[in-house]
């Protein structure tokens, strides 16, 4: 098989555009040693190989094995195989959407799902999860509760996610695990003062 190159310069094999700013300029390659294909990371922000941080080192490689380049861009192997097949001459191809996808959409599980955390203490929640700008929307719409917890709870995952570098994808469900607890237990005592907030309001009515 002939050697790929990865990476965002127009050096490369596979030239990733400017979307995919957490990839390097020569990310990666595949190729074979002889007996197996393999990876070859030369990042600075690595490969997950499997759920596995591979950092400027080689990996063994089957087909359809999880690629996740910087940890976050999923490597489409139904596609990558037509640039396996490419004869060498052929090269620097632009990547387009179908090849090389967001992680969070391969991701079936906690990136795609109910965020508690980002529910129930979105400003302090996003202050570790690449979303400090939560701080504002506290400040600003805090009194729209239960509002902003709604948008935080359905929106939180994917926007810590995008918006944070996790070393893997444990890395990021066990981040998410640990609010989740404080998160609900926050939103209950936040119903109740709401609930009492309200009834006051009536009463003094």
């Amino acid at each position: 098989m002939r050697r790929i190159t990865i990476g965002r310069s127009a050096m490369c094999d596979i030239v990733l555009d400017s979307r995919y700013i957490y990839a390097s300029n020569f990310h990666g390659e595949i190729f074979s040693d002889g007996s197996r294909m393999v990876y070859h990371d030369s990042s600075s922000n690595g490969t997950i190989v499997n759920r596995s941080m591979v950092r400027r080192r080689v990996v063994p490689l089957k087909r359809g094995d999880v690629i996740l380049v910087a940890a976050r861009y999923l490597l489409d192997w139904n596609e990558l195989d037509r640039y396996l097949r490419q004869p060498p001459t052929m090269f620097a191809r632009r990547m387009d959407a179908t090849v090389l996808q967001p992680a969070l959409q391969q991701d079936t599980g906690t990136a795609k799902g109910w965020n508690w955390g980002a529910m129930g203490l979105y400003p302090f929640w996003g202050l570790t999860n690449g979303c400090p700008w939560a701080v504002a929307v506290a400040l600003l719409a805090g009194v729209l509760f239960p509002l902003p917890n709604l948008v935080f709870g359905f929106f939180g995952s994917r926007w810590a996610f995008r918006g944070r570098y996790w070393s893997s994808l444990q890395d990021f469900y066990y981040e998410q695990r640990q609010w989740k607890t404080a998160g609900m237990m926050a939103m209950a005592v936040l119903s109740l003062l709401y609930v009492a907030w309200v009834a006051i309001l009536f009463t003094v009515s």
